[in-house]
């Protein structure tokens, strides 16, 4: 007996990816009630390159360790809004067959999160190259007012030298 109410989705599907069992958070989620999953292909409620991730690696994953740990995946609800999840599953043999149970993590905020994160890396690395643009400009500034600096004492001496005749 799954936990109907879990704070993460569940479900668990039949050797050839078929829902058997789905908690109520996970068909709320998804907008679908339980039983319409119930005999779904898995392949249905995910998004296209999902589908393809989930098709390539899944089985093998699973058939080779036991278990699928944090793979990503994009489901659509009924409205077709992508969801992004983190997906791990086990493998369970039982005397009706092989099962696969799996836990579903919701990820709005943790992408929410990362977006976040990026602009702010981004945002640094821009105000790093201004800074470092400004400081290659004063650089500039500084040579050439030392070139001028240079230039003004050459004037300088040779004023000094052309008025000694004077004098």
């Amino acid at each position: 007996m799954i936990m109907r109410e879990a704070p993460c989705g569940y479900l668990s599907l039949s050797e050839d990816n078929r829902i058997l069992d789905v908690n109520r958070t996970l068909a709320s989620l998804l907008g679908y009630e339980e039983e319409i999953l119930k005999g779904m292909k898995i392949e249905y409620i995910l998004s296209k390159s999902s589908c393809l991730l989930f098709q390539i690696y899944f089985n093998t994953l699973i058939t080779l360790n036991g278990k699928v740990d944090e793979m990503f995946l994009s489901l659509y609800s009924l409205e077709k809004i992508e969801t992004p999840v983190l997906f791990n599953a086990v493998r369970r043999e039982s005397k009706d067959g092989i099962r696969y149970d799996c836990i579903l993590f919701p990820l709005h905020r943790r992408i929410e999160y990362e977006k976040q994160l990026n602009k702010a890396e981004s945002e640094t690395r821009n105000a790093h190259y201004r800074l470092q643009s400004v400081k290659n400009k004063l650089q500039e500034a500084e040579n050439r007012l030392d070139q001028l600096k240079r230039e003004l004492l050459e004037m300088e001496k040779r004023i000094d030298h052309s008025n000694e005749g004077f004098l």
